[in-house]
């Protein structure tokens, strides 16, 4: 539960000794019971060393370290709230359940909360309960912050023994707000128009899409900030820029498996390049598009094909795309190919499923060369806004 207890901090990246102990403090918080120093030279000796023994680590070590003998079975019950995911709140208390040693002499037994890596958490209370090897611990933290439980005592053998738990975060009065709000509803501005929630978390695009629409009086745009089912059904358009910060999240299937579900009741689905389903990201509508294919095209133009409703306003002409890769999308049967590469190959397929509809767009909309956000060219924006009014089935002209 601890892997690794002891990582490795890259000297040769950090500027000076401020920036390590940041990152010794960071790996504390984040459960590591001890660091390890990479590039061992004149610089980190004279300049480093130093300042380290004074500051973050001028505490001794002790005899009992961590890696003395195996980690304890433990668990930490979740928080009461489930929009807290995996964080608590000051209003609760954290329910520890720890498998104690067979050898453990219990009369030598203490317990103790250590916040932030190090620091002992003595305005907090522990309540523990004892059966045979069974220790239940109920925790009432008193501020926010990262925690562990720590439990030191002595074997029948008199030799030491030390227990720290897994870190568990308790949010301050502000940050249990913060995160209430990205775990609710989303925030639309006004009840009239297309009800459009943008994923942000800094994904590749995601701001100039946002910002764009935002300027739609057609539109009601907010930002969608969790794929729970019921924040998806109060939307009807989603639109997902290919993420970057929560990539892992849509790499699980789990997660395709709700977008497609959201699709299926009616909802409208847009996503971009890579999310498309490549470089690991899940295919969310594979009924719609069989496959994207890897590696995307060494260039950005595009042209609409065909007589589809997102085509409108769009010649067959050739358009440029603010970045120059696109992915190439291989449509199923029920799909129309909307838009495609210069060379005839599908970049934009469009389907329904369900009550639903889903477009997959393999142009970076709103992205530029070396992976900065860009506004969208004219062309871009009417495919954007024609895409948004066909996802919600909504009337002819709704969006201008």
């Amino acid at each position: 539960n601890r892997l690794p207890i002891y990582p490795g901090i890259g000297i040769h990246l950090l500027e000076d000794p401020a920036a390590a102990a940041e990152q010794i403090q960071l790996a504390r918080q984040l459960g590591a019971d001890g660091f390890v120093c990479f590039q061992h030279n004149r610089t980190f000796a004279t300049e480093f060393l130093p300042v380290l023994k004074e500051g973050i680590s001028r505490r001794p070590a002790g005899t009992s370290l961590p890696h003395h003998q195996p980690a304890w079975p433990h668990t930490l019950q979740p928080s009461r709230n489930p929009l807290l995911r995996d964080f608590y709140s000051l209003q609760e208390s954290v329910f520890a359940e720890i498998t104690l040693p067979e050898d453990l002499n219990y009369s030598t037994m203490r317990l103790g909360l250590l916040r932030n890596g190090w620091e002992q958490a003595q305005d907090c209370s522990i309540s523990p309960s004892r059966s045979q090897r069974q220790l239940a611990c109920r925790l009432t933290c008193a501020r926010g912050g990262s925690y562990r439980l720590e439990i030191r005592g002595e074997d029948r053998q008199s030799q030491s023994l030390l227990f720290r738990s897994k870190p568990f975060q308790v949010l301050s009065g502000a940050q249990e707000a913060v995160q209430l709000q990205r775990e609710g509803p989303v925030a639309f501005p006004r009840p009239e128009g297309i009800k459009v929630a943008v994923w942000q978390d800094n994904a590749f695009g995601a701001q100039p899409i946002l910002a764009f629409l935002q300027q739609d009086s057609s539109l009601s745009v907010g930002v969608l900030s969790n794929l729970r089912p019921e924040t998806l059904a109060a939307c009807q358009v989603v639109i997902i820029p290919q993420p970057k910060d929560l990539a892992w999240q849509f790499k699980d299937q789990a997660t395709g498996e709700v977008l497609n579900q959201y699709v299926r009741q009616g909802g409208g689905l847009l996503v971009t390049h890579a999310l498309c389903g490549i470089r690991g990201f899940v295919n969310s509508v594979p009924e719609v598009v069989l496959k994207a294919i890897d590696p995307p095209l060494n260039h950005g133009q595009w042209k609409t094909i065909g007589h589809h409703p997102v085509t409108q306003g769009l010649s067959g002409q050739t358009y440029a795309s603010t970045f120059p890769f696109q992915v190439t999308l291989q449509p199923a049967k029920i799909s129309d190919i909307v838009a495609c590469s210069a060379n005839n190959e599908p970049v934009l397929v469009a389907g329904s499923l369900g009550t639903g509809r889903y477009a997959a767009c393999g142009l970076g909309l709103g992205l530029g060369r070396g992976n900065h956000n860009v506004p969208l060219l004219a062309a871009e924006q009417t495919l954007l806004l024609n895409c948004i009014r066909w996802l919600a089935q909504a009337e002819p002209g709704l969006v201008k």
